[in-house]
């Protein structure tokens, strides 16, 4: 097995038009796939080039697009990966069905498999070089084949009496395909079989099923969904992911344990709001929140082993094998366990995006109040604005001479300053009439107001925007240093934007090809931050901003 264990990245590079040109002709022919599936997966991708040196010191060199994986090359010779497989109609790579006891064999650290495990009798042939193939899951339910995409890809000798696991899914390389795209190749599905040859099929073993969600079950209440989500994502948690930011734990943990078919609402349960959800279990004992400054809210500690969180187990029964001890944490094969069409491990989609808002005081919240805002929320001034013309225009305020001055009615007279209103002609002690500028309403409507900024993440992340009150936005702080005679760079605020330092240490090591971790800094207090070899202030400072 290539990929089970984490490997460094030595290189990483964009390939040029004509060396993409030439890979992808290569795969077409070393795979004999269609050109219409390689037009479909290769067009319009950005391709990239890996240098992977595994655990084991051996160089890899791995060809991405648009951070997919889709080939490799090892002593000199190009092998698939699954993404490519399950993305290709046809090609000369063999595939054989066997049971899924076999498969969790090999996500479990198998990377020996027996001839007679997986039948090859019709794989054999008289070639001495290596012969390339892969291995699907199947089942036989009422009779119907259901059969799953490629997991597996094994490389066999005739001389052998068994083969080897090159790559399978869930392994390290894998882990490498950002998780927004991992569904859409539908990795671990089953689906009914077009082949009616049972000789293509082995004899299925009593299948494990737990872990998965029975589709007959009673569909859960919104609060029993949420606990069972908050459950799982717990059990899946580590002491390496700490501390982690509520809505970081929300979004990529707990919404990607929602069993298939239903879907995590926070708004539709009796909390409303996430913080409040976890206050609760703060109060129970199964967490510990705190609050840093700049009003972020994250979580510092976790008890798997709660009494209550023991008792839950009668309910929700799969939760056993996903129940992990505080010394198999770093078991590299703990996280394998998986299925796989939850999260593959820590992401980084990219820099926030930030805008300036006004928080909303009781003051000006009923004329935004049929616009959906409310007191304490942030709103744009442009948005502001626009709420502000569309009330006049709706209520035909604006006078028929000059089109900036307003006529002042109730509302606007409870939501405006006074002092800059002017007395309309026409104006008398028992009907008085007042008039105002639409740049003085806004101004009116803005004053006092505490400024806030709003970071809205990529949308593939999962991530809800994030609110950071505060007169001016706080600072990312990127510098060089010397740690045993050798230069590095530290990156610390991170927190401070929501972002995940443990996935952005994770998007450096690939990114920059450098090793990267976290560490306390005494010249930021002792805070963690993210800290990579050799000085890249520049690449980092353009990872953090885009541009």
């Amino acid at each position: 097995m290539l990929f089970l264990k984490p490997f460094k990245i030595r290189k990483h590079t964009s390939l040029r038009d004509t060396n993409k040109k030439k890979l992808i002709e290569q795969v077409i022919r070393d795979f004999a796939i269609s050109s219409e599936d390689a037009d479909i997966i290769f067009r319009d991708k950005v391709a990239t080039e890996i240098k992977i040196h595994t655990n084991d010191r051996r160089d890899v060199m791995c060809y991405l697009f648009d951070e997919v994986p889709y080939v490799f090359v090892y002593e000199e010779q190009l092998y698939p990966t699954v993404f490519l497989l399950s993305s290709v109609s046809s090609s000369n790579i063999p595939v054989r069905y066997v049971g899924d006891t076999l498969i969790e064999r090999i996500y479990n650290g198998s990377g020996a498999l027996p001839w007679s495990a997986i039948a090859p009798d019709s794989l054999v042939s008289n070639s001495k070089t290596p012969q390339v193939f892969s291995l699907g899951a199947y089942s036989d339910l009422n009779s119907d084949i259901q059969v799953s995409k490629p997991l597996v890809v094994c490389v066999s000798d005739s001389n052998s009496k068994d083969c080897s696991v090159l790559h399978f899914a869930k392994d390290k390389l894998f882990e490498l395909c950002p998780p927004h795209l991992l569904q859409s190749f539908k990795i671990g599905e089953k689906s009914k079989s077009s082949s009616t040859n049972p000789d293509q099929f082995q004899e299925n073993s009593e299948q494990n099923e737990e872990g998965e969600v029975d589709d007959n079950k009673e569909e859960l209440s919104c609060d029993d969904l949420l606990m069972y989500c908050f459950l799982y994502a717990l059990c899946r948690l580590s002491e390496s992911d700490l501390p982690l930011l509520v809505n970081v734990f929300y979004a990529k943990h707990m919404k990607s344990e929602c069993p298939k078919g239903a879907n995590l609402d926070i708004r539709k349960t009796s909390f409303k709001k996430v913080n409040v959800f976890l206050e609760k279990m703060n109060d129970e004992g199964f967490i510990t929140i705190e609050t840093i400054p700049k009003d972020i809210v994250r979580i510092s500690s976790f008890n798997k082993r709660h009494p209550k969180l023991m008792e839950l187990f009668a309910h929700f029964t799969d939760f056993d094998k996903l129940l992990i001890d505080a010394e198999d944490q770093n078991n590299p094969t703990a996280k394998i366990q998986q299925p796989v069409s939850v999260k593959v491990g820590n992401f980084y989609f990219g820099p926030p995006t930030f805008e300036e808002q006004r928080i909303i005081t009781s003051k000006i919240a009923p004329l935004l109040t049929s616009a959906g805002y409310r007191v304490g929320q942030g709103i744009a001034q442009s948005e502001l604005c626009r709420i502000a013309r569309s009330y006049v225009d709706t209520n035909n305020l604006s006078c028929s001479e000059d089109r900036n001055l307003i006529t002042v009615d109730k509302m606007l007279m409870r939501v405006s300053d006074a002092h800059l209103f002017r007395e309309a002609l026409g104006s008398t002690l028992s009907d008085p009439k007042f008039q105002i500028t639409f740049s003085d309403l806004i101004k009116s409507l803005t004053k006092g107001l505490k400024v806030a900024y709003k970071a809205t993440y990529p949308p593939e992340s999962g991530l809800s925007p994030l609110c950071l009150t505060s007169n001016t936005l706080p600072k990312i702080k990127l510098y060089e240093a010397t740690q045993n005679g050798k230069h590095v760079t530290r990156i610390g605020g991170l927190t401070n934007f929501g972002i995940d330092m443990k996935a952005f240490s994770r998007h450096i090591q690939t990114k920059l090809a450098c090793s990267a971790n976290l560490i306390e800094d005494p010249r930021s207090g002792n805070e963690m931050v993210v800290q990579a070899q050799g000085n890249h202030c520049i690449a980092l400072s353009k990872l953090l901003t885009g541009k």
